[in-house]
């Protein structure tokens, strides 16, 4: 629970809506990781041509403001993190 708070503050700084379950109001639903899940190896973010994946404590975060929902992070994750 603290790191999601933590990594909540951050993506909130960063001008991210939130971390998981979020919804863009111009896009609707977009992908979201589980923290649970997510080792933060960067995988993800290296196949996203869109540069809506950062790596932050560890954990990935995905920019709703830039993710199109094409699944290749989906696609590529080795644990399953991202839905």
């Amino acid at each position: 629970m603290i790191k999601f708070i933590q990594l909540t503050i951050v993506g909130a700084l960063l001008g991210f809506a939130c971390l998981q379950g979020c919804v863009n109001p111009s896009k609707g639903a977009f992908l979201t990781v589980e923290e649970t899940a997510c080792i933060g190896c960067g995988a993800c973010g290296k196949v996203c041509k869109y540069d809506a994946i950062a790596v932050i404590g560890n954990k990935a975060v995905i920019d709703p403001s830039k993710c199109q929902k094409c699944g290749r992070c989906v696609r590529v994750c080795p644990y399953d993190a991202i839905h």
